[in-house]
């Protein structure tokens, strides 16, 4: 499994391989951005297992 987060331009701004928690209620990864270091914007979080999609969430930071 691993974890890609895209910036609104589409490109990758973070890749995680692994680091999932994995027991009996199925699968658990924690992102967290940091509005001193991630810059404002539109995320899309996508969690895959080989080319399967499990999980695609849009994230908007640093605006109010």
């Amino acid at each position: 499994m691993y974890l890609t987060i895209y910036n609104e331009s589409g490109s990758i701004y973070k890749r995680i391989d692994g680091g999932a928690v994995i027991d009996k209620d199925g699968v658990k990864m924690v992102v967290d951005f940091d509005p001193r270091r991630d810059p404002k914007g539109k995320y899309e979080v996508v969690l895959r297992d080989d080319d399967m999609v499990c999980y695609d969430k849009l994230v908007t930071i640093g605006y109010n």
